[in-house]
């Protein structure tokens, strides 16, 4: 009798591998080579008729999809997941098969081929063709590299609100919970069509129970999204409170978000990974349910490991710092974290905690403008992420604006002089008193064509350099990034680098400084600060 399938193990017997420790070890690899196949309901669960299993050996690595990689104590389960019908015939809605064909080298090669016709509407669910593993409580990090194709005509058949999943976490159900979706908390990677009805990268973390409320969600619009040819994906996570998940294409880092990964109140631990995910919007579908009308994705050359292998520039790059403001509750207007201040109070400037954001409202009669300060120093060569969102604005200002790597040389740090600004006028901070970068990111009246400028201080002026044709809009999330690598700065908002350019030497002074969300008659939250070092060398693409 064979025994039940559990997916993951290292080739070698003994001790569990301490993650996160070095060396990486490799805990598996195939391309689907040797007998590979795909074996049909191998696990008699309660929708057994609806889940397959890879199995066989590939000649080539040594590792076997089912008894070679059973009973390592990492993964319980793992099987090609539908939603379908549990007397539903598979193959009418989905095909998982091993076949040969042009593979990532160009010569024929043995892949995973998944696809998915359409969608069986006698179940509440969209039905979809995933491969899922089942971790155990000890495995809470892994990295994953592979070759993928999506179907030549995938972007043909993107419509207005469409989108086509290709990863995803997953805690499992809540009993106690009968609100919300069927999982407790998710995190996934999704391709989703933007308001010009083009499919971009997105990132999503999500609270499903007992309410469906998204924790973050941004977008990377510049993003290739290489259809009808191989391509490499990578990803990075880490489970739990102090989480991460890195997702890239083609060397091209698309998210690195650092932070909580579970659930907030109720964690209930890592259900599943789908490791492969064909999981799409019903537009994609018609309703035949034809082989012509089959969206298909295609996987070769898998590697799992237990982190970033030896030599991956993304090794040792755990942020600096990280705020997602979610230590301090909810507060009254006035009350800010521990290492935050706020100057523009004295002409009616409010800052506040809001559903785990930094809220800071600076549209009253009289207000000048308002700035939150981070009361700490960042490094000279720095890189510097964040979410900011326009809740509402005087005029269509929308003014998101940052004052980067500010200090007083007078002093040793800006908290010193914070009355001197209590007002909060901008003047206050382009005098000759201090120094620092200024980035100004704001419709100005028109939100479909905003204006970036990016100024040192001192002289403030001329402007350093400057970009229109972003847009800036009320209720819209933006996800700023920036970096400076000596004299050399960077801006990136939605993956998109808007700015790049030089900074007027500034030799004299003590590189790195402090950190100021800034704004103008506008009401606006600010979320998920992270700050790092600047990888060298690392892939970036400019607006397409």
């Amino acid at each position: 009798m064979s025994k039940p399938l559990t997916f993951f193990a290292l080739l070698v017997c003994g001790a569990l591998p301490a993650f996160g420790a070095d060396p990486a070890r490799l805990l598996f690899k195939s391309g689907f080579e040797g007998d590979t196949r795909i074996a049909p309901g191998t696990i008699r669960r309660e929708t057994a008729t609806n889940r397959h299993h890879l199995a066989g050996r590939d000649h080539t690595t040594g590792f076997e999809w089912r008894e070679s990689l059973a009973g390592a104590g990492l993964v319980n389960d793992a099987f090609f997941q539908y939603v379908i019908s549990p007397q539903a015939v598979p193959e009418t809605f989905v095909t998982t098969e091993i076949r040969t064909m042009p593979g990532p080298r160009g010569t024929p090669s043995r892949v995973l081929y998944l696809g998915v016709k359409g969608d069986d509407q006698t179940t509440r669910a969209l039905s979809r063709n995933e491969l899922d593993l089942y971790p155990t409580p000890a495995w809470r990090q892994g990295y994953a590299r592979y070759w993928m194709f999506m179907h030549p005509d995938m972007l043909e058949k993107a419509q207005k609100d469409s989108w086509v999943m290709v990863m995803e976490w997953k805690e499992p159900r809540n009993p106690d919970v009968s609100t919300g979706g069927t999982n407790n908390w998710r995190t996934n990677i999704t391709l989703s069509s933007d308001d010009d009805e083009r499919l971009v990268w997105k990132f999503l973390r999500q609270e499903v129970q007992p309410q469906r409320r998204d924790e973050q969600a941004i977008v990377d619009v510049a993003a290739p999204v290489p259809v009808g040819r191989w391509f490499q994906l990578e990803a990075f996570w880490r489970w739990g409170r102090e989480g991460r998940i890195w997702f890239a294409i083609d060397g091209r880092t698309l998210f690195d978000q650092a932070g909580r990964f579970e659930h907030a109140k109720t964690p209930l631990g890592l259900g599943f990974w789908a490791l492969f995910k064909n999981y799409r919007h019903q537009h994609f579908y018609d309703a035949d349910l034809s082989d012509g009308d089959e969206s298909w994705f295609a996987y070769d050359d898998v590697e799992i490991w237990s982190d970033f292998p030896p030599g991956h520039p993304r090794r040792d790059t755990e942020p600096l710092f990280v705020e997602n403001f979610e230590a301090t509750p909810e507060t009254e207007w006035g009350t800010l974290p521990v290492g935050w201040w706020l100057e523009g109070e004295a002409t009616g400037a409010r800052a506040r905690m809001a559903e785990g954001k930094l809220l800071v409202d600076a549209t009253g009669p009289k207000t000048s403008g308002a700035t939150v300060w981070l009361d700490r120093e960042l490094p000279g060569d720095v890189d510097v992420s964040f979410d900011v969102q326009v809740v509402e604005a005087i005029g269509m200002a929308n003014n998101m604006n940052l004052l980067f790597q500010f200090r007083d040389p007078k002093h040793a740090g800006l908290s010193e002089t914070r009355a001197e600004r209590a007002d909060g006028r901008y003047a206050r901070y382009h005098s000759d008193r201090l120094r620092g970068t200024i980035l100004t990111f704001l419709a100005n009246g028109d939100e479909e064509s905003a204006r970036l400028r990016v100024r040192q201080v001192p002289p403030f002026d001329p402007v350093v350099q400057e970009f229109s044709g972003y847009h800036a809009r009320k209720g819209r999330t933006y996800h700023v990034r920036l970096v400076r690598r000596g004299d050399q700065f960077t801006c990136h908002i939605d993956g998109q680098m808007l700015l790049d350019t030089k900074l007027p030497a500034t030799a004299k002074d003590k590189p790195g400084g402090y950190l100021g969300f800034r704004t103008w008659r506008t009401k606006l939250w600010w979320d998920n600060l992270i700050v790092r070092r600047p990888v060298a060398g690392e892939n970036v693409a400019v607006a397409r």
